[in-house]
């Protein structure tokens, strides 16, 4: 699966979103989702009555938003079970608590074993330090928007030198691209459709 707005072969690979609300993660994921037809939304906020984002995709949307029960018999039935091409979970950190949590068990499955399924998934979230590194670490792709807070800072610092000012000071919109964990580009707004 190319996504064709930036040429990132994100065949059979995990990805991260990160971002404080508003910052631009939904188009960014629209954008990915709208080049792999084969695509499922997990999403915990599509029934409340205002939160239509992700209106005219495949999504799931639970019956109980706060349970990780859900989540995981969810995610086993229509990923692990139905293998869409690509999966992405939208609120993560509902569900992906940080360390020393451990990680919900098809999440697990997911991470250890999704590119072997042809299963291409992501989670899109706030904050790093919100979020079970193990998902974060072991992503093929972060895409970062702005997000200032001090923790934030000293976490994508922790990752690659540098990297916490650039995403500190991003204008709005505007992205990183974290490619393995090693380097990162900036990447302008997605436009919106």
């Amino acid at each position: 699966m190319i996504w064709g707005a930036m040429d990132i072969n994100l065949t059979n690979k995990r990805c991260v979103f990160l971002g404080l609300p508003g910052s631009g993660k939904t188009e960014l994921a629209k954008s990915i989702a709208r080049s792999c037809p084969d695509h499922l939304f997990y999403d915990p906020l599509g029934g409340d009555r205002e939160h239509h984002d992700w209106d005219g995709f495949n999504r799931y949307v639970p019956t109980d938003r706060e349970s990780i029960e859900e989540f995981n018999r969810a995610t086993k039935k229509l990923v692990i079970d139905a293998r869409p091409a690509l999966y992405l979970v939208d609120e993560g950190n509902k569900y992906i608590k940080p360390k020393p949590n451990a990680l919900p068990s098809a999440i697990a499955d997911l991470n250890d074993l999704s590119r072997h399924w042809g299963i291409t998934w992501g989670v899109i979230a706030r904050r790093p330090t919100q979020f079970h590194t193990d998902v974060i670490e072991l992503a093929h792709y972060l895409f970062v928007f702005r997000l200032p807070g001090k923790n934030d800072r000293i976490y994508f610092d922790s990752l690659v030198s540098g990297l916490g000012d650039v995403v500190a000071s991003l204008p709005p919109y505007h992205f990183v691209v974290v490619d393995g964990g090693s380097s990162y580009h900036v990447h302008k707004p997605i436009p919106r459709e």
